[in-house]
């Protein structure tokens, strides 16, 4: 078991850091979560609280939660991808900014995945903690300013007159 992170997230009574980040680690294979957690346990200040669930259902109940703030979610999930979950996940109208962690360094994975619309890809053996630091908060800040342009404009749609009826007089 990690220390410090609660595995199989929705039987878990972690309460997060008052200003931690909370991550979502999915990923079926318990070693490679430990991986992750010792690279984010080595991250300056670590700001982050980790929840890991180790199966793709686990994973789509824990997202579809929305107590997280970004998820890390492995390629290969059992007999189903981390693509598989991406993709659900969008559908469900899930916002987080979702980065695909995986071992494989296929290109044609990381442009698929970044096709579905994951926030990054990252490949294991060549992370380090400042990088997952980097890649998470800039995901995580590209997600924020996405969303205050959703905002933006439909503040816009709201204030504007609808279209044919222009103030003039007949």
């Amino acid at each position: 078991m990690i220390k410090g992170v609660s595995k199989d997230y929705g039987a878990s009574t972690s309460i997060p850091a008052a200003g931690s980040t909370r991550i979502l680690l999915i990923e079926d294979n318990e070693d490679d979560a430990i991986i992750a957690q010792a690279l984010i346990s080595r991250i300056p200040g670590n700001p982050f609280t980790v929840d890991w669930v180790s199966s793709y259902a686990s994973g789509l109940r824990a997202l579809q939660e929305e107590k997280h703030q970004a998820c890390l979610l492995d390629y290969n999930l059992g007999t189903r991808s981390g693509l598989d979950l991406l993709r659900e996940a969008i559908q469900y109208g899930i916002h987080i900014p979702i980065i695909m962690i995986t071992g494989t360094t296929d290109r044609s994975i990381d442009m698929q995945a970044l096709r579905l619309g994951a926030a990054d890809y990252v490949i294991k053996g060549e992370t380090s903690p400042t990088l997952l630091e980097r890649v998470i908060r800039h995901a995580r800040e590209r997600h924020r300013a996405e969303q205050e342009r959703e905002m933006f404009h439909l503040e816009r749609l709201e204030s504007s007159p609808p279209l044919g009826m222009a103030g003039g007089k007949r």
